[in-house]
């Protein structure tokens, strides 16, 4: 972070959605060694409670047993004692359920978090949280499955909460795909046939999900095929209303859509078999009157699974969730590389409709952060990754958000996003793709923001 003043953020919740926390780490205490957690929902273990009454060790023991505590570190630089920007603000905390996705947990398939009934759910409960308090909400978690328009359930539940009243926001991470071969875009002329392909490694079996979106003045007519068996042709009834088609032979099911009139959407799920050799797929798209525009996203359980070839692109590989008109979208730099230049596995924009995200960019490689025990007995480490770019941003939003809420004033989304974007360094005035309209400097926010409240005083606001 460029020029860290203290500042307080007293008055304001920081919530942060995420997965294991360390409730017991000595950077969520206040000065007074008294826990400044005042709220938590462990969505996989029980309802909302006040920090109290749930205990030192329900977070701890999970994390230890799943070997991970990322979200530590995320609280840690949101709001934490020492390293953040609102080390008096108040902190809620939501352990996620990732598994609770209304389209696809009675099938036991993969969620599609932005989808996510279960983080809907948290971010409103963070604000309900706050009350009439500023809030500003952090979630540093991914999901590759997505249109990548802003139209997707929780996409639309941060625009309209963080819209719903004055100082209120949503701060997201961008992503780390930029560097993975996970987006393909395919532009098939008039009366050709083509394909949409990708390979999953050799290797054990793997399950693997590819995205599909489509543009088509009429409905296309495509088929799937897996290694050298022969395709399998998609008898597939377009309507606005998802619908499940299974491809036995191979294993795999198949939900279509068509969420609008020239937009169609295929999720294929695929359990590959393990194999020795790598295995290629592919969606077949027969000839059509009119142009296809296809973009495609794998979602394998692990990265190195599968990939696209030569129909890789680097653009639009944000977040599936980081496309929304309202969130502030965060990207991560990298201090080793020349004037502390983009990383490179941070997502890249623009969105499927050429909306500007990300918004602007903090450090993102070789960030020290607060963690558990269990992870380093020094109670710290260092991660990269744009998980810990966002919370930097979610930290000066919240010290903006104490400056205004101590004068008694009102700050409202657009009116945020327009003072991060003046108070940016290290851009041109124009927006990139990679680094959003510039590099966070939280010093020229405060400047800013005590500006901003001069001038609402002079007009008597």
């Amino acid at each position: 972070m460029i020029g860290r003043p203290y500042a307080a953020g007293a008055g304001v919740l920081v919530a942060v959605v995420d997965h294991d926390l360390d409730v017991r780490h000595p950077a969520l205490r206040g000065s007074d060694d008294r826990p400044r957690l005042e709220a938590i929902w462990d969505q996989r273990g029980g309802r909302p409670a006040p920090a109290q009454q749930v205990g030192d060790g329900v977070f701890s023991e999970y994390a230890r047993r799943a070997g991970r505590d990322h979200a530590t570190g995320v609280v840690d630089l949101a709001a934490g004692a020492a390293r953040s920007m609102a080390p008096a603000a108040a902190i809620a905390f939501v352990d996620l359920d990732e598994d609770d996705d209304p389209c696809h947990v009675a099938s036991g398939e993969a969620p599609v978090l932005c989808e996510s009934r279960a983080l809907v759910s948290a971010l409103e409960w963070a604000f309900e949280q706050a009350g009439a308090r500023p809030c500003v909400v952090n979630v540093s978690l991914a999901g590759r499955c997505g249109p990548r328009d802003g139209t997707s359930p929780v996409e639309r539940a941060i625009d309209a909460l963080v819209t719903a009243a004055p100082n209120r926001a949503v701060v997201l991470a961008a992503g780390n795909d930029a560097g993975r071969s996970m987006h393909a875009h395919v532009e098939i002329p008039p009366e050709r046939e083509a394909s949409l392909d990708w390979t999953v490694a050799a290797g054990p079996e793997a399950a693997v999900v590819a995205d599909v979106w489509i543009t088509a003045a009429s409905p296309p007519r495509l088929s799937l095929a897996a290694q050298d068996n022969p395709p399998i042709p998609l008898a597939v009834e377009w309507s606005v209303a998802p619908a499940t088609t299974a491809a036995q032979t191979l294993d795999a099911t198949i939900e279509h859509s068509r969420p609008s009139h020239e937009h169609y959407h295929l999720r294929v799920r695929a359990s590959v078999p393990a194999s020795t050799a790598p295995r290629r797929w592919s969606v077949r798209f027969a000839p059509s009157a009119t142009p296809l525009v296809v973009d495609g996203w794998l979602d394998p359980t692990e990265p190195r699974l599968a990939s696209f070839g030569d129909q890789r692109s680097r653009a639009a590989t944000l977040s599936a969730l980081a496309c929304g008109q309202h969130a502030i979208v965060v990207g991560a730099t990298d201090p080793s590389l020349p004037s502390g230049g983009v990383a490179g596995f941070s997502g890249i924009g623009p969105t499927c409709v050429g909306a500007p995200k990300p918004d602007l960019a903090a450090p993102g490689a070789a960030v020290r952060h607060a963690c558990a025990p269990y992870i380093d007995p020094s109670l710290q480490t260092v991660s990269r990754g744009t998980s810990f770019a966002a919370p930097q941003v979610a930290s000066v939003v919240a010290a903006v958000f104490g400056l205004v809420h101590a004068a008694g004033m009102r700050l409202e989304t657009d009116e945020l996003h327009a003072l991060l974007r003046a108070s940016v360094v290290g851009g041109t005035g124009d927006w990139d793709p990679r680094l959003g309209w510039g590099h966070l400097d939280a010093r020229a926010t405060l400047r800013a923001a005590r500006r901003w409240i001069a001038a609402q005083r002079r007009r008597g606001a």
